[in-house]
């Protein structure tokens, strides 16, 4: 099943790629050739010898490559679509895009190269958690609406909170949309008027990787986000390392109603443990997160995380929010939102109840098995003569 789900988005980003092409003109070919960059890294990913990716525990890296490249490519034709390529925010987008599929080809590269030889130094680095986007296609959301209107209800009320600060873990399985509900909250009309500046920042990482260098990798991101330029970065990492990172990130943040998302804590550290606490700035003050946020304006984190425990650690047991699987109707919806017309009229005129029932039970109110289920449903059907609906 693995297999046949991987070279159903391999077919899938080849064809997606064939419809994009053209759309770039003749400067941002010249500044950023992305198209190019796909299909390089595309042929990386289809070779055979990068088709083993998976053993690490967990989820296929291969396939976070290519689900990755999938919303990568979606942006990038909703970009050049709407002619704000030029645009700062267009820009910044295609710059970002264009850096991340390099190094991904570098990466997918380096695993080539070492596969034969049984080195293990050389690691794709792109998986499927680490790379979301701040935005979402409301019309294409369906069972949230409860859902976000609580997330909003709870980021902009003023009662209760301790040091006007605020953090909510959201917790639940993979696929079920805690990413999804993120997106929602974060490009509410309400809480941006509420919220300046907003920051997303994507957090998964294999354990033994959650080093000294990646706290640094994380403020750092932090930091350029909020618009602090790369040479002071790099100068305050250099010269006072991980506390002056924290430092320099409080003070951007002081006097501030900020919002940041932290997305898919995957593995605990301490150094992200207690972001609610409120560090005593001394001279020997503890290094941690909670050190770079102050709380006295009203901020807020969001975390997400598969782990509930995980959740607890980093924003209190009072305020975990478990994300349940979508009911039945929900998970129709997206089921025919992805699939398009025809799936929708087999449900439709369907005698038999079971395929539906079978359906449903199979996708587990997971809105990611949804989509992806409808997606190769469609895939089906479009290799099959239209059939004309009963009569009513």
């Amino acid at each position: 099943m693995a297999d046949d789900t991987e070279e159903y988005l391999l077919n899938k980003l080849d064809s997606s790629l064939q419809q994009a092409k053209g759309s770039e003109d003749c400067l941002s070919k010249v500044l950023f050739n992305i198209q190019t960059h796909f299909e390089n890294v595309i042929g990386l990913l289809r070779d055979v010898n990068n088709g083993d990716l998976s053993e690490a525990g967990g989820e296929s890296s291969r396939r976070g490559n290519l689900y990755y490249l999938l919303n990568a490519l979606a942006n990038w034709q909703m970009v050049m679509e709407r002619k704000s390529i030029y645009s700062p925010e267009g820009i910044r987008f295609a710059v970002s895009l264009n850096s991340k599929l390099k190094k991904m080809e570098s990466a997918l590269k380096g695993e080539k190269s070492t596969s034969s030889g049984g080195g293990s130094e050389s690691k794709i680095i792109m998986t499927e958690s680490q790379w979301s986007y701040r935005t979402v296609d409301r019309n294409r959301v369906f069972g949230f609406s409860e859902k976000e209107n609580f997330m909003v209800r709870f980021l902009i009320r003023r009662d209760n909170e301790v040091n006007g600060f605020k953090a909510i873990g959201i917790s639940g399985v993979a696929g079920v949309g805690k990413t999804t509900l993120c997106q929602l909250a974060f490009n509410n009309e309400q809480v941006m008027n509420n919220f300046f500046p907003r920051i997303w920042v994507c957090m998964s990482k294999s354990p033994e990787d959650v080093d000294d260098y990646y706290k640094e990798d994380v403020l750092k991101r932090m930091l350029k986000c909020l618009g602090v330029e790369d040479q002071v970065i790099e100068f305050t990492g250099e010269n006072r390392g991980l506390l002056g990172l924290l430092f320099a990130l409080r003070s951007v943040l002081k006097g501030r109603r900020y919002l940041i998302v932290l997305d898919d804590a995957f593995y605990f550290h301490d150094f992200f443990d207690n972001i609610w606490s409120e560090p005593k700035l001394e001279d020997n003050c503890t290094e941690k997160l909670a050190l770079g946020l102050p709380k006295q304006q009203g901020g807020a984190v969001i975390v997400t995380t598969r782990s509930k425990e995980l959740a607890k650690e980093m924003v209190g047991e009072e305020i975990v929010y478990p994300l349940l699987p979508l009911n039945d109707k929900s998970c129709r919806e997206i089921l025919i939102d992805s699939a398009g017309e025809r799936v929708e009229q087999l449900l439709k005129y369907q005698t038999d109840k079971d395929l539906e029932d079978t359906i449903m039970s199979k996708l587990g109110g997971l809105p990611l098995a949804a989509k992806i289920m409808g997606e190769i449903m469609k895939e089906q059907l479009d290799k099959v003569p239209a059939y004309t609906t009963p009569l009513s």
